[in-house]
């Protein structure tokens, strides 16, 4: 089983043990960095092997979708209080940004996708289409319905 290296680059001490207990429900050789900001996590990221890069959107405001460039090969995710709230530049469709509170359940499922190398289906934030203006052939006379026969 290779190793599985995974970045967490936050201040709140309690998410480093979620983290390492879901890594052990799906990879039995792991290791969590755990790192309070990005400048020392893009200076490790340099020097290690990491997998996942795990970064506290309630820290700062990020920009994920540069981070994945600069490196591509490396999984970056997101966690939050609020993660509908957050400000950070997020691509939906390759960033999974976790709440929180259900962190330890959402984060198992999705190393065990990785693992099995399948993609995660591919989620699209709903849009709300704007509604064009009504058109006179619109409406219908309803009025032959409400006859009583």
């Amino acid at each position: 089983m290779k190793r599985f290296n995974l970045l967490l680059v936050t201040k709140d001490a309690s998410l480093r043990p979620v983290a390492l207990k879901s890594l052990s429900k799906v990879f039995s050789s792991n290791f969590v960095f755990e790192l309070a900001s990005l400048d020392e996590a893009t200076n490790l990221l340099s020097k290690l092997h990491i997998d996942v890069l795990m970064l506290d959107l309630d820290l700062d405001n990020f920009d994920l979708v540069a981070l994945s460039k600069r490196w591509p090969t490396v999984k970056v995710m997101g966690v939050a209080a609020h993660p509908h709230a957050n400000k950070s530049n997020i691509s939906p469709l390759s960033h999974k940004v976790f709440e929180k509170r259900d962190f330890a359940a959402a984060f198992a499922a999705e190393l065990k996708i990785q693992r099995k190398g399948l993609d995660p289906a591919a989620h699209t934030p709903a849009h709300v289409r704007k509604q064009e203006p009504a058109a006179p052939k619109d409406f219908v006379d309803f009025f032959s319905l409400t006859r009583s026969k």
